[in-house]
């Protein structure tokens, strides 16, 4: 059996996250046809993507069975600013750490991300998750289709991460 160490979670706040992606918030709009002067372009709180690099996006849905709480692996994709979402308002984990070289155990961060909330993962951010309480959760997961294949880069933490709950 692998040691383990615990890793407190934290809530996530958009200037917490920055240094791993951007926190995609709800955005109340009129409608389809309703004029405004919103405009995307020149908003900063916009998701910053990069998708293409070499590949072709992919936006696809996952079924995932759990409690998934713990992770010994972390990975990173260099071509793509992966994005995350829970389906049915569900709050689930992902554990991060900063792109650049191989994360260390003290590098890993712990968020609770709320179920009405995307992440953009930064290209380069070393992840683990998304993880969850419960006996299965859906996610939307927006990268390219070689993602898994052409853009994957594991790196072993040595020991067993396991969440707690703060």
């Amino acid at each position: 059996m692998p040691e383990t160490a615990a890793l407190p979670t934290e809530a996530l706040t958009p200037e917490r996250f920055a240094a791993f992606g951007q926190v995609i918030l709800p955005r109340r709009v009129g409608g389809q046809f309703v004029r405004h002067d919103y405009n995307p372009a020149t908003n900063p709180d916009e998701a910053q993507l990069v998708l293409g690099q070499g590949g072709t996006p992919r936006l696809w849905l996952m079924h995932l069975g759990g409690p998934l709480l713990g992770f010994s692996t972390m990975a990173r994709h260099l071509r793509v600013s992966q994005c995350l979402g829970a389906l049915g308002g569900q709050e689930w984990l992902i554990g991060v750490a900063a792109p650049g070289t191989r994360p260390s155990v003290a590098d890993v961060v712990a968020f609770r991300i709320p179920g009405d909330v995307v992440v953009k993962l930064h290209p380069g951010t070393w992840h683990a998750g998304p993880h969850f309480t419960t006996d299965e959760c859906k996610f939307f997961n927006l990268e390219n289709m070689d993602t898994n294949k052409a853009d994957f880069e594991p790196a072993d933490l040595g020991i067993e991460l396991r969440y707690v709950m703060a």
